[in-house]
């Protein structure tokens, strides 16, 4: 996965 991919997937589940 890229490094965009990776962000985009941080910004789907937020972390607590």
């Amino acid at each position: 996965m890229t490094g965009d991919a990776l962000k985009k997937t941080a910004t789907l589940t937020p972390k607590p």
